[in-house]
This record gives structure tokens, C-alpha cells and sequence, in this order.
């Protein structure tokens, strides 16, 4: 309820009835990062040709990035399926990622590309756990910013 009571403090929700911030709080997109599958970064590596030079990388034994590839493919090859998703905002994938640059093995608009792909558009109310937002409960809401002041 905190997040909605937030919400209706915004100035575009001034002078609306119950009704209408109801509405326009329903339609509210917003933008949030999502894990993404990992198919999805093989696709990625396999058609801008990254992929072939990081499999290379890892079956060279003296190859200075022999483990960064290793662990790379270990993602986006897990045949056993035990990877299915990869958080592209986790610590350690941005230390991977910010090393496969430095290595050559992609350019800086590739990764921008690939952590791209975790960009998602959802429902405001879906990103804040609501669900649907009916005027009765904005006017809950609103009443409570009243008792709030």
C-alpha cells in the first residue's frame, strides 16, 4: 500500500478522480531488469561471432583467458540445464563481461547489446507486487495520505 500511497503523491495525480488515477496508474510501464535465458547469450555470441573466439580461447591451454572462456561457456553450454538463466547484473557476470572486453573477445557496444537484453517493460503495479489497482483503492490510499500529514 506504501508504494501506491508514493505513487498518488506525484503531482500528475493531482485534480484526477478516484477513477481516472486508477487508470493511469493501471497503464503506468516501467522499465526493470530481468535475468535473461541463457540461449538467449549464445544466440547473442554465436551471430556477432564471439562465440567461436571464446570456444578457441578456452581449448588453448596457455591461452591468458582460458579460464574467463571456460567459465563463459559453462553458461551458455550447460547441456545438464542447470543453468537456465543468467543475471546479467550479478557481480561476478559484470566481472565477466568487463573482462571479455578487455580481452578483445567483445567490443563495448556488444555488451551494451547483450545486458540490453535484460531490459523489460512490465506494468508499474506488476513491478510494485499490486496487481490491478481499482479506485477504491486509491481512495484508500488517498485517505491514508490525509491521516498520514
Amino acid at each position: 500500500m506504501q508504494a501506491l500511497i508514493d505513487e498518488l503523491k506525484k503531482p500528475e495525480y493531482q485534480g484526477m478522480t478516484d477513477i481516472q488515477a486508477a487508470a493511469a496508474i493501471n497503464a503506468k510501464v516501467v522499465s526493470v531488469r530481468v535475468p535473461i535465458d541463457c540461449w538467449m547469450a549464445k544466440q547473442h555470441a554465436l551471430e556477432n561471432g564471439y562465440y567461436a573466439s571464446i570456444l578457441k580461447a578456452s581449448q588453448e591451454i596457455q591461452h591468458p583467458a582460458r579460464d574467463l572462456c571456460i567459465s563463459v561457456l559453462a553458461y551458455i553450454d550447460d547441456s545438464a540445464g542447470k543453468f537456465v538463466k543468467i543475471d546479467l547484473d550479478r557481480p561476478k557476470v559484470q566481472e565477466m563481461l568487463s573482462t571479455l572486453v578487455l580481452a578483445g573477445f567483445v567490443s563495448p557496444e556488444l555488451r551494451w547489446e547483450l545486458e540490453a537484453l535484460a531490459d523489460s517493460h512490465v506494468a508499474w503495479v506488476d513491478a510494485m507486487g499490486l496487481g490491478h489497482v481499482c479506485d477504491g483503492a486509491v481512495h484508500k490510499a488517498r485517505g491514508q495520505m490525509v491521516w498520514q500529514q
